[in-house]
């Protein structure tokens, strides 16, 4: 049995003759959350832009959850992936509430407006939002807006959540709250995740594994064999 919920064969892409990626493969099982770290401008968000469907490859093969999402022959559209993303600059609708920002991803197989909105009712409750259901974007705090964030990436029921360095931008105390809530996802949907970061205290806590994108290149590694001035950069 295939234990792996995304399996990525020699994926490359490249912008303006550049090469970002040079033949990346890496596994990454059920239930796993595996850390994606890198210099600034290695590739880390194209990588997982390119796992969600929202950039092309120019070669290899994304499998998601044993279904071929991307090849030479294959490309399946972002809304039948089954991945759910959080930006790294949260991009939630600034018209919508923070209930409409959730409701709105909730998949189309949830009949009735009544039934889309107690879904996201729940989803927001579980981030801690329920409170601030009718507040549009510019009336929650960055780190209520994350909240909103990841509570919309898991409205289409995920088999896999990308976070695109969800942690930049928060003070330290907030930040530990946000790794807090994260890792309490993941144990509890027992969810597959992959997440970018430039920081490396989350590590201990969240990933089960790191990978090293660098030069298109992956390798594992183990947080102490991180080099340490790499990450004082966003991507």
């Amino acid at each position: 049995m295939d234990t792996a919920a995304l399996k990525i064969e020699k994926l490359a892409k490249n912008f303006d003759g550049r090469k970002v990626l040079v033949e990346v493969g890496m596994v990454v099982r059920l239930g796993e959350c595996v850390a994606l770290v890198g210099p600034s401008g290695c590739g880390k968000s194209t990588l997982l832009r390119l796992v969600a469907g929202l950039d092309d490859a120019d070669g290899g093969c994304i499998t998601i959850n044993s279904d071929v999402a991307s090849n030479p022959r294959v490309l399946l559209p972002p809304n039948r992936r089954r991945v759910g993303m959080v930006f790294q600059d949260l991009a939630l609708w600034p018209h919508m509430t923070a209930l409409e920002n959730v409701e709105f991803m909730v998949p189309a197989g949830v009949r009735g407006r009544k039934q889309r909105r107690e879904k996201a009712a729940e989803l927001l409750d579980s981030v801690s939002l329920n409170g601030r259901a009718e507040s549009v974007p510019h009336q929650l705090s960055r780190g209520q807006q994350q909240r909103v964030a990841i509570a919309r990436a898991l409205a289409s029921d995920p088999v896999l959540l990308l976070l695109d360095e969800p942690f930049s931008s928060l003070d330290p105390e907030l930040r530990l709250q946000m790794i807090e809530l994260v890792h309490g996802i993941h144990l509890a949907r027992r969810l597959t995740m992959l997440y970018v970061t430039h920081t490396t205290d989350e590590l201990p806590r969240l990933a089960n594994r790191v990978l090293f994108l660098r030069d298109g290149f992956l390798a594992e590694v183990s947080a102490g064999q991180l080099p340490a001035p790499t990450f004082h950069e966003t991507h």
